[in-house]
Parts: C-alpha cells; sequence; structure tokens
C-alpha cells in the first residue's frame, strides 16, 4: 500500500446504496468500485465496526469513539459487539457496522494483499455538521470523484 492509500471505512449503510446503484461489486472479500467504464478501484474488506458514542453519554474512558476495529481486533481487545452495540470493559458503546477496506495496490492480487493484517484506525472521525452531508455521501463522493 502506497504512503498516500489509507485504509476506508465503508458502513453497511453505504454498501447497500452503492450496490442498489450498481456502482460496485464484492466478489468474496474484495470490493470494486466501479469509477467509470473501465475504471474501478478495488479493496480489500475485513468485518469491522466504528465507534460512535459511548451508549449513556459519558465520557469515553478507552478512547475509542470516532475509531474502527475490525471484529479480530475487538476479539484480541476482549470487547463484545453485536449489531449497532458493542461492550468494552462493561463500558457500552454505540458502533455502526461495516467494513475497513485496504485499497489493493496497482500489479497487487487482492488475495495476497488480503493476508496482511488489517491496521489500527486511530484518527478521530468528525462528525458532520446537522445541516451537511452524511458522511456516506462525502465519502461516495470522494471515492467516486478521487480515486484512480
Amino acid at each position: 500500500m502506497s504512503a498516500s492509500a489509507k485504509p476506508v471505512f465503508f458502513s453497511n449503510t453505504i454498501i447497500d446504496t452503492w450496490s442498489e446503484g450498481k456502482k460496485i461489486t464484492i466478489i468474496d472479500n474484495v470490493l470494486t468500485v466501479n469509477k467509470a467504464p473501465g475504471v474501478t478501484v478495488q479493496f480489500t474488506l475485513d468485518e469491522a465496526y466504528r465507534f460512535i458514542k459511548t451508549s449513556d453519554g459519558t465520557a469515553d474512558p478507552h478512547s475509542l469513539v470516532g475509531k474502527v476495529r475490525t471484529v479480530k481486533q475487538l476479539e484480541q481487545m476482549g470487547a463484545e459487539a453485536y449489531m449497532n452495540s458493542c461492550i468494552y470493559k462493561d463500558i457500552p458503546y454505540d458502533v455502526e457496522q461495516g467494513y475497513l477496506g485496504r485499497p489493493v495496490e496497482s500489479g497487487t492480487s487482492a488475495k495476497a494483499q488480503a493476508s496482511v493484517p488489517a491496521p489500527v484506525i486511530e484518527e478521530k472521525v468528525a462528525a458532520a455538521p446537522k445541516e451537511s452531508k452524511s458522511d456516506e455521501e462525502l465519502l461516495s463522493a470522494f471515492l467516486l470523484n478521487n480515486l484512480s
């Protein structure tokens, strides 16, 4: 993966929306984004969760809010996720289900790249102002317009 190719979190909502619009295909664990006829971008996918907030609205003692963890990473942490909830060390969190997508480098098979462990995404996800586009709309526009 090149220095500028960072992992991307794809929510189930955006995956469903893009699938219905035939903007993507998913075969095995490889997501292919159809940017234009003959122009695609591929990502290897790992099931993941994005931490939205603590369920009770209190401070986050583990600094997980805004971060993404794969199912394997959650298991290693001892966290339990189900649907839109996750419990870590007795703290309940609201989470968003989806996938962590790692861009497939040109000339590299997605299968070979899938064997590399998923990175931990440490950047906090900024909340969009209520009047702006949703995270899914912004991500969709960015990927479809800027990735090659």
